[in-house]
């Protein structure tokens, strides 16, 4: 496989052609971490209007990846990126480093597409490397993936994992984000966050931004309905009902996702923060055998799938609670697992329904519990995998993972 050693991969899907990417970076400090247009270019510090130019901040052969101690404005940390250098395959690395409190890092892609990461304040200290890359140097699990993607950006380090989210945002109606941890096998899309906001990154990996107007195997594509009183009688002045589905067999997944719009709306199809908006998986199988790389029996493709959870929130200071994950490839002798390795107390209603008791003693301050997931007994393994036998647990396959406030 090519380049996947040496760090993860950002792909963008879109019907443009691809080129290098265009960085664009901005001060972020806390809250207000890289606000603007992204049009400052490097090194805009915290409560300084002086945009450094790579040439001022550059020193000796050392890019301008200026850390907290060295940029901090009052007691505010500056996050930079760098000048761009070359990576082993033409492409363009930059870099970012997360300042205290967090930082977004925001750039447009060579196909127009603006895209942020907002990092949160758990992930401050992090150097991070963003690279792109020719589609065609890294190995998928079909041809049919492989064309699908325009933009292609590593994430580096390789294997970095966040207790809290990242916060992706994709501009111009994109949607569907797809994870691949193995660029060889089947991936599975990223979360929409509570608000509809964003889509949550939990670790570097092979994402894959998919343009859900141009690659879903749909024949209908969006469809407005007006004056739709039933799905946005709360949408205030947004009172039309948008709704795609499609069958991306390709990706592994039949997709669906509706929102509210105003009437007269132009967008294309909804968009982070539109009202009422939706997103939902099913994960399918091979379609008759055309992509056998997307069988339950192969690779990632085992792994189950976590599409929503109830509560919506977690409390402190009662006893224990039960949370329900709802998705698909859960199994009898499988488990919840908080923490991403944590085995808790399960109960098996359906391949598509497990509950499990979340114990008080996991919720004792106000805050999130991360990376909650499913993950089935190891192939090997002779006994179900459950808290008293984690090693049972079939770990390098796990789910996706959710987080749940606690209030």
């Amino acid at each position: 496989m090519k380049r996947i050693g040496l760090a993860y991969a950002l792909m963008v899907v879109a019907s443009l052609g691809l080129g290098a990417c265009k960085i664009d970076s901005q001060s972020a400090s806390g809250s207000d971490a890289g606000g603007g247009d992204g049009s400052t270019g490097n090194a805009a510090q915290k409560g300084k209007d002086a945009a450094t130019s790579g040439n001022d901040a550059a020193t000796s052969s050392k890019d301008a990846a200026i850390s907290g101690k060295d940029a901090a404005t009052g007691s505010k940390d500056a996050a930079t990126a760098d000048d761009a250098s070359t990576g082993d395959d033409g492409g363009t690395t930059h870099m970012f480093h997360v300042p205290a409190g967090g930082g977004k890092f925001m750039f447009t892609s060579s196909t127009g597409i603006p895209m942020t990461f907002d990092f949160p304040a758990s992930a401050a200290g992090k150097d991070i490397t963003i690279t792109a890359v020719d589609p065609t140097t890294v190995t998928f699990a079909a041809t049919a993936i492989r064309d699908s993607f325009s933009d292609v950006i590593e994430l580096g380090p390789a294997g970095t994992t966040f207790a809290t989210p990242v916060k992706v945002t994709v501009g111009k109606g994109t949607l569907m984000v797809y994870d691949y941890s193995d660029p060889t096998k089947p991936g599975d899309p990223l979360l929409l966050s509570a608000d509809g906001k964003s889509l949550q990154l939990m670790h570097f990996s092979t994402l894959g931004v998919v343009d859900p107007a141009m690659a879903c195997n749909s024949t209908s594509g969006w469809i407005d309905t007006a004056q739709d009183q039933q799905s946005c009688g709360n949408s205030g002045s947004a009172t039309t009902h948008r709704s795609y589905g499609c069958k991306a067999y390709t990706f592994c997944y039949i997709v669906a996702a509706d929102c509210c719009v105003a009437p007269g709306n132009t967008n294309t199809g909804c968009q982070l923060g539109d009202a009422n908006l939706k997103l939902t998986y099913l994960r399918t199988g091979s379609n008759g055998g055309q992509n056998t790389y997307c069988d339950l029996a192969g690779g990632i493709g085992s792994a189950p799938f976590v599409q929503s959870h109830t509560p919506a929130n977690f409390t402190t200071g009662a006893a224990d609670e039960i949370i329900t994950l709802n998705g698909s490839g859960f199994t009898a002798t499988g488990s919840v697992f908080v923490t991403l390795d944590q085995a808790i107390a399960t109960t098996f209603v359906n391949s598509t329904q497990v509950t499990a008791i979340v114990p008080m003693s996991l919720r004792t301050a106000v805050g999130t519990l991360s990376n909650i997931g499913f993950v089935n007994q190891a192939p090997a393994a002779q006994a179900a995998c459950t808290s008293a036998a984690p090693g049972n647990c079939d770990w390098n396959n796990r789910s996706n993972v959710i987080n749940v406030p606690i209030q």
